[in-house]
């Protein structure tokens, strides 16, 4: 299969795919610092023939329609506030029959969450909406909604790591486990609502 990772950070998922189901990966990730870091790593997995990293932005994909048979999105939706863009770039890219999944972390009905998040230190670049928004605008795009899993906090959000452990604060900075902390309370309260969602292009 060949496969988008749109929004790749330093790889993770690219390599975790290219391992385990033997697919060809694209990749692109709007920071240079993570398309490097991505680079690196991919060779010192040995997947650099299997996995190739480029910068791009997710609402202007750097590739020709109808190129990939699956696009992934893991953890990237909420930073981007022009949601029917970027979901219009993965429905022109994906074959017919090709399918979108996103994890994201929507509003929940008890309130603004707590600050800072993994994804965001404060309010002004997160893009949140609620479930059904995020849902509508991708059925608006054109896509049918294939699975649709919620549950209460947001994706990224555990703090079950030993102290020791290389976690996302190796990344991400020190203040890491606040942020996933907040997160993880923020889904307790009603606040976030974690989403895994698959759509798919009609055939």
């Amino acid at each position: 299969m060949r496969v988008l990772d749109a929004g790749c950070g330093v790889g993770g998922s690219s390599r975790y795919l290219a391992q385990t189901y033997d697919c060809q990966i694209e990749a692109i990730d709007l920071t240079p610092e993570y398309v490097e870091a991505a680079v690196r790593l991919n060779k010192l997995c040995g997947l650099e023939n299997k996995i190739s990293v480029r910068q791009g932005s997710v609402i202007d994909l750097p590739f020709e329609g109808q190129s990939f048979d699956r696009v992934w999105c893991q953890n990237v939706t909420m930073n981007v506030e022009n949601k029917p863009e970027m979901f219009a770039e993965a429905y022109r890219v994906l074959v017919p029959g090709g399918r979108y999944t996103i994890s994201h972390a929507a509003q929940g009905p008890e309130g603004e969450p707590y600050f800072p998040l993994p994804w965001a230190l404060e309010p002004s670049y997160s893009f949140l909406g609620t479930p059904e928004e995020v849902l509508g605008c991708l059925e608006e795009t054109g896509f049918n909604i294939v699975e649709n899993r919620r549950e209460a906090g947001s994706p990224g959000s555990s703090t079950t790591r030993g102290a020791n452990d290389l976690g996302p604060a190796t990344i991400m900075g020190a203040d890491m486990p606040k942020r996933q902390a907040n997160a993880a309370r923020s889904g307790k309260e009603g606040r976030l609502i974690g989403m895994l969602v698959v759509a798919e292009r009609p055939a």
